[in-house]
């Protein structure tokens, strides 16, 4: 098994190679501040809407002790929160997105809620137009269902969960199956192979020739939160357990898999780091027709860590061949809990990665972003159309000079990693062949000057969109 920060490396090397670099762009708050704002979740419409189709998070809003309801809001493109549930004297918790075939249902919600009394498990359907279905019942015993989790698309997913902390896992097309007993937490699902925590252990079955085989411990010293990269929506990762283990004193990072010895992720020292999600990027290192050889992947970190004396959310820097972690929250109070999330538009990854931040007696959710290009420079463009930039990265003014060879419709845009417009450098308009030059000096379309981070300009020629990189300082 490869190490992340060995396949890290050795994957950013062949990007670089070709000039390819990302970097975070500065924290934004995507949630109100009177309330409390916790556990998010996130999840794409790939499936149903092709490339570049919305994305959306979902997480619990609480305003008193009484209640909490659960809310939506569309990242990509943004838009405003909306509420998916909520009930006088009822609690939420625990969402979860996930993509559900039936019908015109775009994705469903699956929460805990302690509606009769007792926690179990329901789901929502968000449906085309925008219509929210009513509750449906998913794990309602007398019993408490909790801790719910999924691989795959309901109804056809494995799922595993806790019931008065025993854990239960379910094979899709067979019966429910009870794995360990009392005390157990923090059940996740892969591929086949499920893991929990028991006793401050690891432990892991798998699902072979029709049974789960016997549970074993893949550790052996106190270990806690595992993640099998983006916590509420697995399929982002690969078969890559990461959790936190105990070691020289402090919280250490490591990923594992059963039968293969564990390795270090994080080395931030001195302090703990804490709570890990991750998720995979796939990366072009050829243009034209590809073939599956010509991809490479990597692994992007998020994680907390109290390095600098308060919880503070840090993740993978990866410009410029910097191969270590860098600061994503900078903020002097308590951030917690990232979920990294990959977001595939056109020819770019987007990471989006989402922490709650203690902020004026309330938690907050906040976020940053960064861009991966998919592929080399010269990917997509039309025969005989050349783009460069000068400098990039820039603070001032950048000079975009472009060319093609035969007379053409053209406009430029520049658009943010969230997919907004933010300004218009050049209207649609007919252009002779030959070499043309436009100037941006970082400001938006009414003049006021952008925050440093990454931002894309869009180049549509004769109908066919180019997006290329641009790295404000």
């Amino acid at each position: 098994m490869k190490t992340y920060v060995t396949l890290l490396v050795c994957c950013l090397l062949s990007i670089l190679s070709f000039g390819q670099a990302w970097q975070w762009s500065g924290p934004v708050a995507v949630s109100d501040s009177v309330n409390d704002n916790r556990n998010a979740t996130l999840s794409d419409l790939v499936m149903f809407n092709g490339f570049g189709s919305p994305l959306y998070m979902c997480w619990e809003r609480s305003g008193d002790a009484s209640s909490t309801a659960l809310m939506g809001r569309c990242l990509q493109p943004m838009a405003a929160p909306f509420v998916i549930a909520s009930l006088p004297n009822v609690h939420f918790r625990n969402p979860k997105i996930l993509k559900y075939l039936d019908g015109d249902t775009l994705f469903s919600v699956y929460f805990e809620t302690d509606l009769n009394g007792n926690w179990d498990i329901y789901r929502i359907n968000y449906l085309n137009g925008g219509i929210i279905s009513p509750m449906i019942p998913v794990l309602t015993t007398y019993d408490n269902e909790t801790s719910f989790s999924a691989d795959g698309t309901p109804p056809y997913a494995s799922m595993i969960w806790l019931k008065n902390g025993n854990v239960i896992a379910q094979e899709a097309g067979y019966s429910p199956s009870e794995l360990a007993t009392g005390g157990c937490s923090n059940p996740l699902i892969i591929s086949g192979d499920a893991f929990w925590l028991k006793d401050s252990l690891v432990w892991h079955s798998a699902f072979q020739s029709g049974s789960w085989s016997t549970p074993v411990s893949i550790s052996s010293t106190p270990c806690r939160h595992l993640s099998l990269g983006n916590d509420t929506h697995p399929a982002q990762a690969g078969i890559e357990l990461v959790y936190e283990q105990k070691r020289s004193g402090y919280w250490r990072l490591m990923n594992d898999y059963p039968s293969y010895a564990p390795d270090s992720v994080s080395d931030l020292v001195p302090g703990n780091n804490l709570q890990p999600s991750y998720c995979i990027v796939f990366i072009m290192t050829k243009s034209g027709n590809a073939e599956p050889s010509d991809y490479a992947h990597i692994w992007p970190l998020t994680f907390a860590s109290d390095q600098n004396g308060n919880m503070e959310i840090y993740g993978s820097n990866l410009s410029y061949g910097n191969f270590d972690y860098v600061n994503l929250s900078n903020y002097s109070g308590t951030d917690t809990h990232p979920q990294l999330f990959n977001f595939f538009a056109g020819d770019h990854n987007y990471l989006f990665d989402i922490w709650e931040s203690y902020r004026n007696g309330h938690w907050q959710l906040w976020m940053t972003t960064a861009d991966i290009a998919t592929g080399i420079n010269d990917l997509s463009s039309p025969d005989g159309f050349k783009v460069e930039t000068n400098p990039n990265p820039f603070s001032s003014q950048v000079d975009i000079e472009y060319q093609f060879s035969v007379q053409s419709v053209i406009s430029v845009v520049i658009i943010n990693t969230l997919g907004e417009q933010v300004a218009i450098l050049k209207e649609s308009d007919r252009e002779a062949a030959g070499i043309h030059h436009l100037k941006w000096d970082g400001t938006n379309s009414a003049g006021v000057k952008l925050t440093p981070g990454v931002y894309l300009y869009s180049v549509s020629i004769n109908g066919k969109n180019i997006q290329r990189k641009l790295i404000l300082k």
